[in-house]
């Protein structure tokens, strides 16, 4: 007997009994519709899924999903992964049901945003980016979402290993999670971009619905720049973008979900607009600034094109718009001079 437990782009997700172990177990069959899989016989996002779950399997992690087993439905690749009782989303559906509260308590929302926050820097301390942080991606233990709920990740098939300097597929993330640097179409973009997800998903355990949504590019750009203000960084990306100029001027009318200052304080730091600045506490930036000798202002505007400018060369891997490719090399060796 199985029960649906879910379905996306790339297949569904079933809660099975295992004979081998004698339990439950939520069974992953990728579906083979998808044209550039056809050629192989399985499909990317599960080669993708495989190799991260198989590389990161090789020291667990309690706040990623465990991988247990690869099998095949018919002639369907399928992944035999930790049953767990239901997806983040849901849950907080459920929650504002249930306690007629918009959102989740500032304790409640720390101790399960904790372990996301660990479940991620483990990702990325094993070399990979997770690259589509979501509630919809992170499932519980429990329907009761409180302090004692235990977590997991789900979700790699949009996983990558990280390569400093290497061009990056585009578009990644779901549309609301998305960070500014992808939304304006950079491919050199980092690991950071899962922790402005992260600052998504914070924000919305406390608000209970969507922090940052936006119907289209454009528009999440605009919701973003209304919440952060204008930032020289949005200017040092925007050749390689479509978005108008004004759009990145637009000034912060956005509140923060909660008052509580610690809340707000992490939630700055996740969701900074300048990418080698994003962290998870503000503790860090300190430590960061001591260790170097610096303030803790943010390096921000041409010291990011100068970081990036190293880079520069990585581009012409890209086969897409060389037009744009090779505008924003000049532009950026023009800054570099300048700075």
């Amino acid at each position: 007997e199985r029960v649906l437990l879910g379905k996306g782009a790339y297949g569904h997700v079933h809660l099975v009994m295992d004979m081998k172990r004698q339990t439950r177990v939520a069974m992953k069959r990728f579906d083979r519709t998808r044209a550039e899989t056809e050629d192989r016989g399985v499909p990317v996002d599960a080669l993708h899924e495989l190799g991260c779950l198989g590389a990161l399997g090789t020291a667990p992690h309690p706040s990623i999903i465990e991988l247990l087993d690869v099998c095949r439905d018919a002639v369907k690749p399928c992944l035999l992964l930790h049953a767990m009782h239901g997806s983040l989303k849901t849950l907080l559906g459920l929650h504002r049901h249930r306690e007629e509260a918009s959102g989740l308590s500032v304790d409640a929302a720390d101790a399960i945003h904790a372990q996301v926050r660990e479940g991620i820097a483990h990702v990325h301390a094993r070399g990979f980016m997770h690259r589509d942080i979501k509630c919809e991606n992170i499932v519980c233990d429990r329907d009761q979402l409180d302090i004692t709920t235990r977590i997991r990740i789900i979700d790699f098939g949009l996983a990558s290993r990280y390569q400093e300097g290497r061009c990056n597929s585009l578009p990644v993330v779901t549309r609301y999670y998305r960070a500014p640097e992808v939304v304006l179409g950079f491919p050199l973009y980092t690991p950071a971009v899962d922790i402005w997800s992260a600052g998504c998903v914070y924000a919305e355990l406390l608000s209970g619905s969507y922090f940052l949504p936006g119907e289209t590019d454009l528009d999440q750009m605009r919701v973003i720049v209304e919440l952060t203000g204008p930032h020289p960084a949005y200017s040092t990306l925007r050749p390689y973008s479509e978005v108008p100029a004004q759009v990145l001027q637009l000034q912060p009318n956005r509140a923060w979900p909660t008052d509580n200052e610690d809340a707000v304080a992490r939630l700055e730091c996740m969701l900074h607009p300048n990418p080698f600045e994003r962290c998870w506490e503000p503790s860090v930036v300190a430590s960061a600034a001591l260790e170097e000798g610096k303030s803790t202002q943010a390096v921000e505007g041409f010291d990011v094109a100068v970081h990036w400018v190293r880079h520069a060369a990585a581009l012409q891997c890209t086969s897409s718009r060389p037009d744009k490719r090779y505008i924003l090399i000049e532009w950026l060796l023009e800054v570099a001079e300048e700075y």
